[in-house]
């Protein structure tokens, strides 16, 4: 299995998450809160499922939830107003809610 983060840490909101449960993890320990142990295994290199020590884990409902999330306004937006100047912009849009959530 794969989880959200790959070896190459592709640089999407997932990043941002895995950083933050590493932020809290240091901050935890700079003020003495938590046991100490290794820094975390997110940036080891290794294709494996992600788990995360403090943040919960994100499961894959919730990665289709943000992508349709960000990608409703667009679709309303082209609905109502269809232009063929428009279908590279949306198309490219959505490719980076993808990318970015999925």
């Amino acid at each position: 299995k794969r989880g959200l983060l790959h070896s190459y840490w592709a640089p999407n909101i997932w990043a941002l998450y895995a950083a933050g449960d590493i932020g809290i993890k240091v901050a935890l320990k700079a003020l003495g809160l938590s046991s100490g142990g290794s820094i975390s295994t997110l940036t080891s290199g290794v294709d494996q499922e992600t788990v995360f020590e403090y943040l919960p884990k994100v499961k894959p409902i919730i990665t289709m939830l943000l992508i349709l999330l960000f990608l409703v306004p667009m679709m309303v937006k082209v609905w109502r107003s269809p232009k063929t100047r428009t279908f590279i912009p949306v198309l490219v849009y959505s490719g980076f809610c993808f990318y970015n959530f999925g």
